[in-house]
């Protein structure tokens, strides 16, 4: 019992002489570079490279069920519906177009 006693003695101890002289404060000044404004397109065209998110958005074939009815798309689908089901409950259904399938079939 007294070993521990002294170990956790000697253990605040080291602890309390290894955080001595730690209290300074130092500060440091560093220069602010000159932000110059970057100028932007305002066309809301993409940058160059960028791949074309127009209207070459990939298109499906779909036949709708009946209580379905076509959306608005959106900005990343592909198709859009909303869906009416029992008890007039109502669902919005998306499809989105994945780059790494693209050109993949299924099925």
């Amino acid at each position: 019992m007294r070993s521990v006693f002294y170990t956790s003695a000697l253990g605040l101890c080291i602890a309390l002489v290894a955080g001595c002289g730690r209290n300074d404060v130092q500060v440091y000044r560093v220069s602010k570079e000159d932000s110059k404004p970057v100028a932007q397109d305002q066309s809301g065209a993409m940058p160059a490279g960028h791949p074309d998110m127009g209207e070459s958005a990939p298109r499906i074939k779909y036949t709708l069920p009946p209580s379905w009815q076509e959306a608005p798309r959106g900005q990343m689908r592909v198709a859009s519906f909303r869906v009416t089901g029992k008890d007039s409950k109502q669902a919005d259904v998306g499809v989105v177009a994945d780059a790494w399938l693209d050109g993949k079939r299924f099925g």
